[in-house]
């Protein structure tokens, strides 16, 4: 059956095992049926997400949830056709690739409020978000300094290489990929537990990355082996219009574009040249974690020199030279780690710090949240052993406690922090106790020393596979319990010397086995007496249930015998499959019994056809075929049901529980 016919059909049952769908937007066209709806639609990645795609998704929902970045990349048509034609050097003004996206109509409405997200947690290494903060975000983000300030796994590096761009061949840049290639095997080797990823401007470059880490891995296979993972953690090497989405600990980011064979560097970019292009170059430095090296073979004068007025360009420019020189390059008044105090209680703890010989790094950070003191670890070069936060400026400007305090704390430990916390009060209150206090956090920071890792360990995925059993009885279904005794008699059940014993044995079964059939009963009676269900004896047996019926030991209703009043959830009884004594007639089912175990059967089905449920009843009561007799049970059980309310009958000719 074709998906999107099966969804139809069963659309009630597919949202109440999985309530939440993840699809594109095109997925949602193709399987989903127009009236197939939701409580709430999610946009992801919506700036990507053009208002044609979106609006078979906006539809189906009563409420609308629009997530982007509105400075990452729009939807575009570039790389659309896969071509090497539109994969070009040069791009042109007048090129449509670009379209408005339904982030940018959302945003331009006052029927949907906006909520600005500025905390930023990918990056486990300031500088790594610090040039797109300053340059596309205006500064609003507020960011973390991490525990360990420089490695050859962390921060943003350029890597300048005598690289040759095969302008008018295979367009290529070969030393480039080649050198990515040479990272990519240190970083597997040196860092096997970090993920991995490279970005290239073109999908050439990307082609020409490939073959050379294929390349590398024939000549040490180990190497294959540590780039192996899943969708979300593993290698692999993308163009920057398809990145969007991805993040990984490391990210090698080629620029592939430089000079030609006759040393000449021109301004064509590619896709960097168009409008947005400074967008696709956002996305592709903000995809890392913990580490970026770029890999180019210009630097930032040289690019300058073209006199170039693409703001692309512009910004690929000023972050080779970010890349190289640090903040330094970003030109703009925002000083390093290591300035002033900014309050009095910081002064003070921070010469009780220094004069037991420790050196401290006030104000650590470059923009958004700073801690307020950094103790350098003295055995290790690079890493902070402690931070020590005031209560000062910082703390009360926070509205909300939670953000000043939990979140805050989750997200500087994620960072790998260890933290200590000076209140001002209790500091000059109880000077000695609170230095003590603080020499307690600096010796148990020592105690646990151990490598700053800002990845935790990944713990192994346990898959367990159980076999499915689908003759097994639902929770509700309870096994059908037939009375059992030794009789020890010689004497026929009828007889009237038997009518004690008869009657206590009689109220014994419907006691257990209540609802229980008139002619089920005869049977059971001739079972323990080990004799035939004659006229005689079934005689005998209603003599002896309207004496325990006037005693109000038994009800009859019908052909039925019940021990007491119906209750209100009556069970459902089923048969043991190795004991032919506990599978019953559909005669012999009460007919509330059926009712209960037919409402059952759609509550967990949710919807159903007649046929579905018939086969359903049969299996559950133990029947192989599905006979005349079974089916007319069925259709009058159903009747009194859809009378009763209980169920619902559909114009699709489905059946509901009301």
């Amino acid at each position: 059956m074709p998906v999107r016919r099966l969804l139809e059909q069963t659309s009630e049952v597919v949202t109440a095992l999985k309530p939440c769908f993840m699809m594109s937007p095109l997925s949602v066209s193709q399987f989903l049926p127009a009236g197939f709806a939701f409580d709430t639609v999610i946009f992801d990645e919506a700036s990507q997400i053009t208002p044609a795609d979106a609006a078979n998704c906006i539809y189906r929902g009563r409420q609308l949830i629009v997530a982007g970045d509105d400075r990452q990349l729009p939807p575009t048509s570039f790389f659309q056709s896969g071509g090497s034609d539109t994969d070009s050097d040069e791009y042109e003004e007048g090129q449509f690739d670009e379209f408005e996206s339904v982030l940018k109509l959302a945003k331009g409405t006052a029927r949907l409020p906006s909520l600005p997200l500025r905390w930023h947690y990918r990056s486990k290494h300031e500088s790594l978000i610090t040039f797109s903060n300053y340059r596309f975000y205006d500064g609003n983000l507020i960011t973390f300094p991490g525990a360990a300030e420089n490695g050859d796994d962390l921060g943003v590096e350029l890597f300048v290489v005598d690289g040759i761009y095969q302008r008018g061949g295979a367009r290529i840049n070969l030393p480039e990929a080649r050198k990515a290639a040479e990272r990519v095997m240190f970083h597997a080797t040196r860092y096997p537990n970090n993920s991995l990823g490279v970005v290239a401007f073109s999908q050439p470059q990307a082609d020409a990355i490939e073959d050379a880490v294929e390349r590398l891995c024939e000549e040490y296979p180990d190497l294959e082996e540590r780039l192996a993972g899943g969708r979300l953690d593993g290698f692999f090497v993308k163009n920057l219009e398809s990145v969007q989405g991805d993040e990984r600990d490391t990210m090698i980011f080629s620029v592939g574009y430089g000079p030609d064979e006759v040393g000449k560097l021109t301004a064509g970019f590619g896709p960097l040249n168009g409008e947005s292009g400074w967008r696709r170059l956002n996305v592709a430095i903000t995809r890392a974690r913990r580490r970026v090296e770029v890999i180019s073979s210009f630097r930032a004068p040289q690019l300058a020199a073209l006199g170039s007025a693409n703001v692309g360009v512009l910004a690929l420019q000023r972050y080779l030279d970010y890349a190289e020189r640090g903040v330094a390059a970003l030109a703009i008044d925002l000083s390093e780690s290591g300035g002033d105090v900014e309050s009095p209680l910081e002064a003070s703890v921070c010469s009780v710090l220094r004069s037991w010989g420790l050196d401290v790094v006030p104000q650590v950070g470059t923009a958004g949240y700073r801690i307020d003191l950094g103790v350098r670890d003295p055995r290790r070069r690079g890493r902070y052993l402690l931070g020590v936060e005031c209560d000062g400026a910082a703390y009360h400007s926070s509205k909300l406690a939670r953000d000043r305090d939990r979140l805050r704390q989750e997200v500087l430990e994620g960072l790998g922090w260890k933290l200590h916390r000076v209140w001002g009060s209790s500091w000059y209150r109880d000077r000695p106790g609170q230095e003590r206090r603080l020499r307690m956090a600096l010796e148990q920071a020592l105690v646990d020393d151990g490598p700053v890792s800002v990845t935790p360990p990944s713990e192994p995925i346990v898959r367990t596979t159980v076999a499915a059993d689908l003759n097994q009885a639902p929770d509700w279904a309870e096994p059908y319990r037939t009375f059992r005794a030794d009789i020890n008699s010689f004497r026929n059940p009828a007889e009237p010397l038997e009518r004690s014993r008869l009657s206590a044995v009689v109220a014994s079964v419907v006691r257990t086995e209540s609802p229980i059939h008139m002619e089920l009963l005869g049977r059971r009676i001739g079972q323990l007496w080990d004799c035939n269900a004659t006229k005689r004896v079934r005689t005998a047996i209603q003599y002896v249930l309207w004496d325990l019926q006037r005693e109000d030991r038994c009800r009859i209703t019908g052909d039925f015998i019940w021990a007491g009043a119906v209750p209100e959830k009556l069970p459902v009884r089923v048969p043991d499959p190795g004991d032919d004594r506990t599978r019953r007639e559909i005669e012999h089912i009460a007919p509330e019994e059926l009712q209960s175990a037919v409402r059952q059967l759609l509550i967990d089905a949710r919807v159903a056809g007649e046929e579905e449920l018939l086969v359903s009843v049969a299996r559950l009561f133990g029947y192989e075929r599905t006979g005349a007799r079974i089916r007319s049970a069925l259709d009058d059980c159903l009747r009194a049901l859809i009378d009763d309310g209980m169920v619902v009958l559909g114009s699709d000719q489905l059946l509901r529980p009301s």
